[in-house]
């Protein structure tokens, strides 16, 4: 990738286990990640090396001649970087030192076949469906960034978001989304874990209509909820699952939220993520309680917000 002002972008993938190496998985991850800049398979960690570097990521910046000029170590240097890059682009412009041409470059994705699906994260069954044999199943094609409803003889009912990603609600027909991973079905409603717009959305087939029920949009640091849906941040939703709470029949959808290792809970009926609460009389883990579920957790609360978790692993 190569910008008007001299700036090129190449990503260095040094691997850290023997299975990153192979070239083939290498290429793999540049198409499930839709990257669109250079990308160097450094399987024997040279340029690790060369540049000095000790941990992942580091951003690096070098100068016309290969010189380092610095590195950014860890994550959260968003604002950092443009200050740093902009600085050197002006000082090696002001001394004619940049060369702003285009640096031929030809998409590895460019050269193959179009496929049905690109990556597909998940897929969830209804049995109330309504076509003839009574089920469908809503597939997420996680790298076409759409969500697909076909019966189970693979028949095409909708298609909803696509090619490219996006943001959007509405009509089945304009809503977008950006690399959905989960899903949810049940009867016509399909509900989203739109994991790179950190939202939650929901597909109504019967109104032909895509809403956003949680998240606002931006990835959030909150580990503890307690907003209503739309106005809670949220980090990287990555599945969903329906579940009942409080003696009322699929409630409650349980969301992995793989940007701070939790498991949220979202009431259905009012839109509430409840504040994390720890009100058991045993500490469940995964160590004292193998078959921990959603469907195991709660108390003898008949309040339906006292007897979930908002926060399960941190």
């Amino acid at each position: 990738m190569c910008c008007e002002n001299g700036l090129v972008i190449v990503g260095v993938h040094s691997a850290k286990f023997p299975n990153e190496k192979v070239l083939d998985n290498v290429r793999s991850a540049v198409l499930r990640y839709d990257i669109r800049h250079p990308v160097v398979n450094d399987g024997e960690a040279r340029l690790w090396s060369d540049l000095e570097v000790t941990c992942w990521p580091t951003l690096v910046l070098l100068g016309p001649r290969g010189n380092l000029l610095f590195s950014l170590v860890g994550e959260g240097h968003r604002q950092r970087l443009p200050l740093l890059a902009g600085a050197a682009l002006r000082y090696y412009g002001e001394r004619g030192l940049l060369t702003p041409q285009g640096v031929g470059l030809k998409l590895y994705r460019d050269s193959l076949p179009p496929t049905l699906l690109s990556f597909p994260g998940k897929v969830a069954v209804d049995d109330g469906g309504g076509d003839h044999d009574g089920k469908r199943l809503a597939i997420a094609d996680t790298g076409h960034h759409r969500i697909l409803v076909v019966s189970s003889t693979g028949r095409l009912l909708h298609t909803v978001g696509g090619p490219g990603s996006g943001r959007r609600d509405g009509d089945l027909s304009e809503a977008t989304f950006y690399a959905p991973q989960g899903v949810a079905m049940r009867g016509d409603l399909v509900y989203v874990a739109d994991t790179e717009n950190h939202l939650i959305r929901k597909i109504d087939l019967l109104t032909g209509r895509v809403t956003t029920i949680a998240g606002d949009g931006t990835q959030g640091t909150d580990k503890e909820g307690g907003a209503m849906g739309p106005q809670q941040p949220i980090s990287s939703p990555w599945d969903v699952c329906l579940g009942t709470a409080g003696g009322m029949e699929w409630n409650v959808l349980w969301v992995a939220m793989a940007g701070c290792h939790q498991i949220w809970a979202l009431f259905l009926e009012d839109g509430a993520l409840p504040k994390g609460r720890w009100e058991t009389t045993r500490r469940f883990t995964p160590h004292n309680n193998p078959g921990l579920s959603a469907a195991r957790l709660g108390s003898a609360s008949l309040n339906p917000i006292d007897s979930l978790f908002t926060r399960l692993f941190s």
